[in-house]
């Protein structure tokens, strides 16, 4: 703010930073042209650094954020977004550029943990996997289930699962998600990228967009005079929604968009593989005037990209998302598509590995492993034997019969076995 050799660096307007907008993405310490703003270093003295380079993708949202990580021998610097690269554009949120502290954190855990008189004490490796080994023996294989983190690598994942398949064990994770995009497309995947929403001249946002980086490309969009439309449930009007060109508050989103998939569906779509019984599952739906405009907008729109952040919409409204696409031709192809945004970083490694049961999975089950993952409710048998592997402390650890702290997350080193070798006879 001000002007000459009275500028000084202050959040916008002079106010307070916690007033100002400011989101803490450290954007602004990317742009710095002169050096003056950097990144409070914790854990480590600041000072300048000769460091290493590594480009990888963000391990929080499903996003897929590339990030350029900063290293030091075996301490982590700092963390930039990646311009190069077309998902993010170099722009990502606070816990992409801050989060890495959590590596450092002095309350990791570092030691087994084995249940003893009611009571979590600490315990060597051998003995907790002992107990865990002697668990499953008596639990038998086919009432065993492990339970995998959508966090967790497709290696990681892959290696539990193997693991699980060896034992005739199930796999599951608590946080899958039955997707209705998959009815349509014919698989649980996006049809679209971050690049195709550059390329897109409408793009519709259904419910709250959480990630940073993709409402940035809502807005940049809106820039570039492409139309943003917001389909926003009454009790999420509280939501960033100043992205959109355009907002529909709706109080059913499930009626709303049954009326635009049956307004565009009454413009064409006869030819597509199911049309006459969409068309009678439709014929009691009265159409809005807001529904009919939504559909004339993936009608009038050369190239229409769909955002579905998962869990906003119930599986019913994901179909009939893909079926407003499908009925428009804006299903696929360039600037085109569905982008679902997954919760997790790595929910759709899950998928791809085929490990799509849910917590229903664990019911009946005497031993359950639980791999980096805190549900509010284990679904076990009280009677079960748990066993829960993560890097801190958290209230499924408080449940367990065993704990293992895990060194999956994080690529730093730390006083533990650097491999586990179980034989199951």
């Amino acid at each position: 703010v001000h002007r000459g050799f009275q500028t000084v660096v202050l959040p916008a307007l002079e106010k307070p930073l916690r007033d100002s907008g400011c989101i803490s993405c450290g954007r602004c310490i990317d742009v710095c042209p002169t050096g003056a703003l950097q990144e409070r270093a914790h854990g480590h003295k600041a000072v300048p650094l000769d460091t290493d380079k590594t480009e990888t993708t963000c391990a929080f949202c499903g996003a897929g954020c590339h990030l350029e990580a900063e290293t030091k021998g075996n301490t982590i610097v700092r963390v930039k977004g990646d311009p190069k690269q077309a998902e993010n554009a170099g722009i990502i949120c606070g816990m992409g550029k801050f989060g890495f502290d959590m590596s450092l954190g002095e309350d990791r855990m570092k030691e087994a943990l084995v249940r003893k008189a009611g009571r979590l004490e600490a315990a060597s490796y051998e003995e907790t996997i002992k107990a865990a080994a002697e668990a499953i023996r008596k639990a038998g294989y086919d009432k065993t289930a492990f339970a995998l983190s959508p966090r967790m690598t497709n290696e990681e994942a892959a290696a539990v699962k193997g693991l699980a398949e060896a034992m005739g064990a199930c796999c599951f994770s608590y946080d899958s998600m039955e997707s209705g995009l998959a009815l349509v497309a014919g698989k649980d995947a996006s049809t679209a990228n971050g690049a195709d929403l550059d390329k897109a001249d409408t793009l519709v946002a259904y419910g709250p967009v959480l990630s940073l980086a993709f409402r940035a490309k809502l807005r940049l969009a809106k820039k570039r005079g492409a139309k943003v439309i917001a389909v926003m449930p009454e009790d999420m009007m509280d939501q960033d929604t100043g992205f959109a060109t355009k907002v529909y508050q709706v109080a059913n989103d499930t009626l709303f968009l049954q009326g635009a998939v049956k307004a565009a569906a009454e413009k064409g779509g006869s030819d597509l593989a199911g049309y006459p019984a969409l068309m009678e599952s439709l014929k009691d739906v009265a159409v809005t005037e807001e529904a009919r405009e939504l559909a004339l907008a993936y009608q009038k729109g050369e190239a229409v990209v769909s955002l579905l952040p998962q869990g906003t919409l119930t599986k019913e409204g994901a179909v009939l998302i893909a079926d407003l696409a499908a009925l428009t031709g804006q299903l696929s192809g360039e600037g085109k598509g569905i982008i679902q945004i997954r919760k997790k970083n790595n929910t759709q490694g899950l998928v791809e590995l085929g490990v799509t049961e849910g917590a229903q999975a664990a019911a009946g089950k005497k031993a359950v492993l639980v791999f980096g993952e805190d549900p509010a409710d284990l679904q076990a048998d009280q009677d079960a034997y748990v066993l829960v592997s993560d890097v801190y402390r958290t209230a499924a650890c408080e449940k367990a019969d065993g704990v293992i702290p895990a060194t999956w997350l994080f690529p730093l080193k730390a006083a533990l076995p650097t491999a586990w070798v179980i034989t199951i006879p």
